[in-house]
């Protein structure tokens, strides 16, 4: 599983609220950008280390997504409206042949955090219906954005 999560494309659009130490990081790259991009990356590894260090539940993602940089399959990108939805959508490489269908999606509230997955009440739900509706609106939303990480 861990082979094939490294090798899908996985695509993030951020809503409301980054991190203030990365959006700063962020910030300054973009509009100064007297560091270069390895000094900007050092930055970030530092503070990510930081922070692993605070909370260690995390690590296992974050380290999953610092093996997807390098390999281009991790894009992120921020919202430029601030939006509170939650939309996953997982499309599959090969139509399933049983169901046929090409993918899910999974709407609701949650945030991938603590607080989203484990100390609020969300709802989420669960669907194979509509599917290329949900992945059409994705894809649009996507032209909209801002980048943060590209490929």
């Amino acid at each position: 599983a861990r082979e094939t999560f490294l090798k899908a494309n996985v695509k993030i659009i951020m809503g409301m609220n980054i991190d203030p130490k990365i959006q700063h990081l962020y910030i300054n790259y973009n509009q100064n950008n007297t560091k270069t991009n390895k000094e900007e990356f050092n930055d970030f590894i530092e503070y990510t280390i930081s922070e692993l260090n605070k909370n260690t539940n995390n690590k296992t993602v974050l380290e999953l997504f610092k093996e997807k940089c390098p390999n281009s399959s991790l894009e992120i990108r921020s919202a430029n409206d601030k939006t509170h939805a939650k939309l996953y959508v997982l499309r599959y490489n090969d139509k399933d042949k049983i169901k046929k269908m090409y993918g899910c999606a999974i709407i609701g509230s949650s945030n991938f955090s603590r607080e989203g997955l484990h100390q609020r009440k969300e709802i989420n739900a669960y669907t194979e219906d509509g599917f290329e509706d949900f992945y059409n609106f994705f894809q649009d939303e996507w032209k909209n954005t801002s980048s943060i990480l590209d490929k």
